[in-house]
C-alpha cells in the first residue's frame, strides 16, 4: 500500500476504501486479543504463583472508593485489584462523600479506625482465591493501639 501512495497510484486492484477498512479493523481486533491474552495469562501466573508460595504482600495506593469496595492500585505488579469489604476483617464500614469525594470509615476487629480515600496508602496482602489459579487482595487490620506503661521511668 506504502509503495502505491509514493508513486501516486490508486491501490492493489480490488482494494477499495471499504476493503481496506476492514483490514485495519481486522488486524486491530487481532492486535487486542493478543493484548488481553498476555495479560489474563500474567494474571494466572501470578495466582499460580500465590497458590504454590503463600501469601504475596505488596504496597498498594487507592484509586476509587466504591459502596461496599475499594479498587488499590499495586504498582510493583502494575495491576488494579477490587477489595471487598466483605471479606475484610472488620465490624463496620461507611462510606461518605465531602465536597464530591468519597471516603470509607473502616472500623476493625481490634478496635482501630481507619479512613481511606483516593491515593491513600494501604499494605495489601494477595491471598490464594476459592478457585485454581484465582487470588483475592484484602487489606490487612492495622495493628491494636498499644497503652503505654503509667509512670514509667
Amino acid at each position: 500500500l506504502l509503495d502505491y501512495a509514493v508513486r501516486g497510484e490508486k491501490g492493489p486492484p480490488g482494494w477499495d476504501k471499504h476493503t481496506i477498512q476492514h483490514l485495519c479493523n481486522h488486524s486491530n481486533d487481532k492486535r487486542l486479543a493478543a493484548k488481553t491474552a498476555s495479560e489474563l495469562s500474567a494474571l494466572l501466573f501470578l495466582g499460580l504463583f500465590i497458590a504454590e508460595c503463600g501469601t504475596l504482600e505488596q504496597k498498594g495506593s487507592v484509586v476509587k472508593v466504591l459502596d461496599h469496595a475499594l479498587d488499590i492500585l499495586l504498582s510493583d505488579l502494575g495491576i488494579v485489584r477490587r477489595v471487598y469489604t466483605d471479606k475484610l476483617d472488620i465490624k463496620a464500614f461507611k462510606t461518605r462523600r465531602i465536597q464530591s469525594i468519597p471516603y470509607m470509615d473502616l472500623e476493625w476487629s481490634n478496635g482501630r479506625k481507619q479512613t481511606l480515600t483516593a491515593f491513600t496508602s494501604v499494605p495489601v496482602h494477595l491471598i490464594k482465591g476459592d478457585k485454581p489459579f484465582e487470588f483475592k487482595a484484602v487489606i490487612p487490620p492495622p495493628p491494636p493501639l498499644t497503652a503505654k506503661p503509667a509512670g514509667g521511668a
